[in-house]
């Protein structure tokens, strides 16, 4: 069977005609069983008096819940499966796929290049997976006026690729008792109630780090991930933009898991929530650390000079989050400006300066950091560039803000 990722031009079967039937009485008088792979073909030229089987208006369908019903009552895949062909165009309406009317693996195709020039619209919940159905779906955009883009219900199972999801008034991927799998990058162009949810012992998962892009900044207003009442997500996306709203919320027993992914990782403005008995599995940020620095004495007078001290930075890689300075007695005349050094080269754009008259550069210029990564082991030096012209200052300091980073 093919993966979404082959999903491409679909090849038309072999065969024209359909194969010899059998009677089931929980369907239609006669379900045909398959012989072959089957593609059926919706297009909005189409119509729903047609069989599906060509890529025509005289043989496809008008509407994708009609060519799901027409595999669902008729066929018996035996193995195979069966694809249903989107053309690029609007179709409207709801598509619900019942597990207990499926025999096989059922793909819904639209456009995985452009998910944006097929479009699924319907005010509720446009796609419903039900009763251990399966379905496996890329190429759309979806969009719900008061309901969710996919929902799977009942233990049911459904594959989602290439996708986009706009702003709607419910949630994106609901895991509502049944299974997702994500299984390719998409595009998230609009806000909703939640982008993943899963509860009633649902799960969203995916094997590997999809990128995922947000335009626009949509706002999420229960959180980007949520999972309740015994669910679990399992996500490693790589997700580039920004978004506004909790960046993830577990409650009732469940579990985020982003296997070593700082709770930072999901998009979002506000911090995630952990409820009683749940758990966010990721790594923990490590903490900031603090180190003030003494560049001379206390009562000798500052003067300009290259490395008036030198120091080492701990034994593991460091990010560089702030420098303050500050001295015992302030410089008059001028403002006293230091320099930090890696290895002989400044970390600043901007070097921080104490104005005259003051003891700390809270009013001078800020320090702004070029070069924020050091090396585990750093070799550091301070440089005093510029003293007070009447007062030179005395007792300078400088403060390094930093924390540590995982390899």
């Amino acid at each position: 069977m093919p993966e979404l990722s082959t999903l491409g031009p679909v090849i038309k079967p072999a065969y024209t005609a359909e194969p010899k039937a059998f009677t089931d009485p929980l369907h239609d008088a006669m379900r045909m069983p398959l012989s072959a792979d089957l593609t059926l073909y919706v297009r909005s030229d189409g119509s729903d008096s047609n069989t599906g089987l060509t890529n025509d208006a005289a043989g496809a369908f008008l509407t994708v819940q009609a060519a799901v019903n027409r595999v669902s009552r008729k066929y018996e895949f035996c193995g195979y499966f069966v694809m249903i062909q989107v053309a690029d165009g609007t179709f409207n309406g709801a598509i619900e796929v019942f597990g207990n009317d499926l025999t096989g693996r059922l793909i819904l195709n639209g456009n995985p290049t452009t998910p944006a020039n097929v479009t699924l619209n319907y005010t509720g919940d446009v796609i419903s997976v039900y009763d251990n159905g399966h379905l496996t779906i890329a190429g759309f955009k979806l969009i719900s006026s008061f309901g969710n883009c996919i929902r799977v219900f009942n233990e049911a199972f459904c594959v989602v690729g290439a996708m986009e999801y706009p702003q709607i008034g419910g949630i994106h991927l609901f895991a509502d008792g049944g299974s997702i799998s994500l299984n390719g990058g998409y595009t998230i162009s609009g806000g909703a109630d939640c982008h993943l949810k899963a509860v009633e012992g649902g799960n969203i998962y995916e094997k590997n780090a999809n990128p995922v892009t947000l335009t626009g900044t949509p706002t999420f207003d229960d959180a980007f991930a949520a999972a309740d009442n015994i669910s679990f997500l399992h996500i490693l996306s790589s997700y580039t933009g920004a978004a506004i709203g909790k960046r993830y919320s577990a409650s009732g027993g469940s579990v985020i898991h982003t296997s070593n992914r700082l709770e930072t990782f999901f998009p979002g403005s506000i911090e995630g929530t952990v409820g009683s008995f749940s758990a966010y599995l990721g790594a923990k940020e490590h903490p900031i650390e603090c180190w003030p620095i003494a560049i001379g004495d206390e009562i000798s007078p500052c003067t300009v000079g290259v490395a008036k001290v030198t120091f080492f930075m701990p034994n593991y890689e460091t990010k560089l989050l702030a420098v303050e300075t500050s001295v015992t007695i302030a410089p008059t005349g001028s403002p006293l400006v230091m320099n930090l050094k890696e290895a002989g080269a400044t970390v600043f754009s901007t070097k921080p300066s104490i104005s005259a008259g003051q003891e700390i550069n809270t009013t001078g210029t800020l320090a702004v950091i070029s070069d924020p990564s050091l090396a585990a082991r750093a070799k550091m030096t301070v440089d005093i560039d510029a003293v007070g012209s009447t007062i030179a200052g005395q007792g300078p300091k400088m403060y390094l803000y930093f924390r540590r980073v995982d390899p």
